[in-house]
């Protein structure tokens, strides 16, 4: 049985974070995808919030791929927009 959490139970929008690299996996896999990337690669842009237990984990809000074009990651309970520079 699969149970589901929310984003607030997990992550902290208090904390935003951008990440830069190179993908190493994407995995679109139910209940939740997974981008696994080499942050010293400098490939995709992810914006979104990080974990609240501290761990390399982050929930992301959006994705910029490297011609520029942006995916919507968000899921159910995430901030509305996009977290900035400026909510750091």
């Amino acid at each position: 049985m699969w149970a589901h959490h929310s984003f607030a139970a997990e992550f902290d929008f208090q904390k935003p974070v951008t990440l830069k690299g190179t993908v190493v996996q994407w995995e679109m896999i139910n209940p939740h995808g997974w981008i696994t990337m080499d942050v010293a690669g400098g490939e995709i842009t992810v914006e979104g919030y990080t974990a609240k237990d501290g761990s390399n984990t982050a929930n992301a809000a959006r994705i910029t791929l490297p011609d520029g074009r942006k995916v919507f990651a968000g899921s159910s309970g995430t901030p509305a927009g996009t977290p900035t520079q400026q909510d750091k």
